[in-house]
């Protein structure tokens, strides 16, 4: 009985020429794809709940910062998240009409 070489035993059942298929690689930490960093207008207005025309005019009078890349217009995930933050202290710092501690209008 002759003896079988590894390749042999690996392509058992293959037709010749055939390449094995490497088992699929589990995402780990280290070889995962990182994460965007940037998204499209039409993106950031749906992450944010507006409409596309209310976010440009939040980027055109500079409560949003974006980037251009040729002719598409990139906003920075980070930047939403500012500006997301910015509402929200700005919510908590002045009380609303009628809220407890709010100043009666003169």
């Amino acid at each position: 009985m002759a003896k079988r070489d590894a390749s042999q035993e690996i392509n058992q059942g293959r037709k010749p020429g055939r390449p094995v298929k490497q088992p699929r690689q589990i995402p780990t930490l280290d070889n995962r794809p990182p994460d965007p960093v940037a998204c499209s207008m039409r993106e950031g207005a749906k992450l944010l709940g507006i409409g596309v025309t209310k976010l440009y005019s939040l980027v055109m009078d500079g409560s949003v910062a974006s980037f251009c890349i040729g002719s598409r217009r990139l906003i920075p995930y980070e930047s939403l998240l500012a500006f997301c933050r910015a509402q929200v202290a700005g919510q908590h710092g002045r009380p609303e009409d009628g809220a407890p501690g709010a100043q009666p209008s003169a």
